[in-house]
């Protein structure tokens, strides 16, 4: 991701629940101007957490470390698949989930428990859902792929409606991963 984020991969581990929420740290920055004051730039950082699908909730860390989680958010239904984004380009990686039975998105912009910010239906029945920065602009936005086709469907706007972007990519019995690149 840009500014600050970080990458989102889409994995089995993920899949199967496992998480990277972000906060941020002030950290030295370079200084590249002729004064001698020192510059600070806020950055973040991927962070680990946990989503219990038998409970729809996610247990998040604020550092990567043991201890217990800081934020304990109930979200989703059974059979719901966890995703998490900056789905509003304001900085923070919040929670979402895609439920599989009705191709629904559902994303909040708070790490909070409530109702989804945001709710886009897109995909079909095998799809797997996947989220990234499509096009640059600092929001993260839905997509899928579908693996009997080994093909991405990328939206550009966290809404429903025909992808932005299709893209035949791999072979049957991959899985998909995002990345972000340079």
């Amino acid at each position: 991701m840009t500014r600050g984020r970080g990458v989102l991969l889409i994995t089995p581990v993920i899949l199967a629940g496992l998480f990277a929420a972000c906060t941020k740290r002030e950290e030295p920055a370079v200084n590249t101007s002729n004064s001698s004051e020192p510059t600070t730039a806020t950055k973040s950082r991927s962070t680990i957490g946990v989503y219990r699908p038998e409970q729809s909730v996610f247990y998040l860390r604020n550092t990567n470390s043991a201890g217990e989680p800081n934020l304990i958010i109930g979200f989703g239904l059974k059979g719901d698949i966890p995703v998490v984004g900056d789905w509003d380009g304001n900085g923070p990686t919040t929670i979402g989930v895609y439920r599989p039975s009705q191709s629904l998105f559902l994303l909040r912009n708070a790490n909070s428990a409530g109702e989804p910010d945001v709710i886009a239906g897109y995909g079909m029945k095998g799809d797997v859902p996947i989220v990234g920065d499509w096009d640059g602009n600092g929001t993260t936005t839905i997509g899928v792929y579908r693996p009997d086709q080994t093909t991405f469907y990328l939206r550009n706007t966290n809404s429903s409606g025909e992808p932005d972007v299709v893209i035949g990519f791999g072979v049957k019995g991959d899985l998909p991963v995002v990345m972000k690149a340079k």
